[in-house]
């Protein structure tokens, strides 16, 4: 076997490892936020979870986000890990809106930055859940960019505005 293909051969069972890897992690963290706020208190998991929500893997770090988003309260100690996933790939802005819409009111002091993901270019669910995350928040200063989007020319994102001001 020429050093060529043994290398391309190494290279393509290392991607399959670290692939497998990402996918065990992706399913723990999943696991882990099924299991909620009192196994996070209990085990001390949210600090280790808010480190797996910065990680360079979007579906890493979106699996982390939503984990601390279910962790409740311990989540909400990790906030500013959830909110910076609000600059991150599609998958990720929507799981860190996700988890700051769950912490509700407490996460209001990132309402400015949910509130500037919506004009940068972003997909329809990202922009749906970030307004929706806006309404969780009760994030009355932001009504002039609710009514903004109501208008939009995707239908998620319209009903998204028009639903928020009722949560």
């Amino acid at each position: 076997m020429d050093k060529l293909t043994k290398f391309v051969k190494e290279q393509s069972l290392q991607r399959s490892e670290r692939s497998a890897r990402v996918e065990e992690q992706v399913q723990w963290l999943i696991d882990l936020g099924s299991r909620g706020e009192k196994t996070a208190a209990d085990f001390g998991l949210a600090s280790n979870v808010a480190n797996l929500a910065r990680d360079h893997n979007e579906e890493v770090a979106a699996a982390a986000i939503r984990a601390l988003g279910d962790f409740g309260k311990e989540g909400a100690k990790h906030m500013s890990a959830v909110a910076s996933g609000l600059n991150r790939s599609g998958e990720v802005c929507v799981a860190a809106a996700t988890a700051l819409a769950q912490f509700g009111p407490a996460a209001l002091p990132y309402s400015e930055q949910l509130a500037t993901c919506l004009h940068r270019p972003s997909d329809e669910a990202s922009k749906a859940a970030v307004l929706a995350a806006l309404g969780a928040l009760r994030a009355t200063q932001h009504s002039n960019v609710l009514v903004e989007f109501l208008e939009d020319k995707s239908m998620a994102v319209a009903a998204a505005a028009f639903q928020a001001p009722g949560k």
